[in-house]
């Protein structure tokens, strides 16, 4: 295919995954941002709530990339998750290598409810994952 046709694509994923990113949003109470990355840690899409107030969205994603690998040597398996609970946010990251799904929500975010979407999330993001694959 070509670059014009992959860029079109693309655009048009990334339309999709922002409407979907954003029904996800507006179900889990709490929950303020979901960023998608490549294992790299580029930006591929963003969805927010209006309250979220983003410092170090580019920085989490590329270290948990590297704690999810260091974390799969514990001979426990492969990891799937890393949910971290701060002061004032809690944040969970997805690995669906090559992509990294990372969800911010307050302090107080139910995170069995958000980890009841992880399914419905790879599913919608397999067709990015599987473009992402045949590109590397």
């Amino acid at each position: 295919a070509s670059w014009k046709t992959i860029t079109a694509l693309f655009a048009q994923m990334t339309e999709s995954l922002e409407s979907f990113s954003s029904r996800i949003l507006s179900r889990v109470p709490g929950l303020c941002a979901i960023i998608i990355t490549d294992k790299e840690g580029s930006q591929l899409v963003k969805q927010t709530s209006e309250n979220y107030k983003g410092d170090a969205e580019n920085h989490l994603t590329t270290t948990f990339a590297v704690a999810s690998e260091q974390a799969s040597k514990l001979k426990m398996g492969k990891n799937l998750t890393i949910t971290s609970f701060y002061e004032n946010r809690t944040i969970v990251h997805i690995n669906h290598f090559p992509l990294i799904i990372s969800m911010m929500g307050e302090s107080d975010l139910n995170v069995g409810v958000l980890l009841s979407f992880v399914n419905d999330i790879k599913k919608a993001l397999d067709p990015l994952r599987s473009n992402i694959r045949e590109n590397d």
